[in-house]
């Protein structure tokens, strides 16, 4: 499980937190995710996840997708 946690200001994030329940793979993709966050108007890809982490063993590379997904979430939480 993955939660990203994001405070708008103006349209950007003026801060992330995450809570995730999961490997290390997921916690290290989750928190890189919230390094990634601040001054964005948009979230990360998985591919800019998993290169900030310096690459993802081939079967941990899901953790990216999750975070993403999570963060992607955190910008409209209508759609969920």
């Amino acid at each position: 499980m993955v939660e990203i946690y994001v405070k708008l200001a103006q349209g950007r994030v003026a801060r992330a937190t995450f809570r995730t329940f999961g490997c290390s793979a997921c916690i290290a993709a989750s928190s890189i995710a919230t390094e990634l966050l601040p001054g964005r108007d948009a979230p990360p890809g998985a591919a800019e996840i998993d290169s900030a982490l310096g690459g993802l063993p081939s079967d941990k590379r899901y953790c990216a997708d999750l975070v993403a997904e999570a963060a992607r979430r955190a910008f409209s939480p209508a759609s969920g």
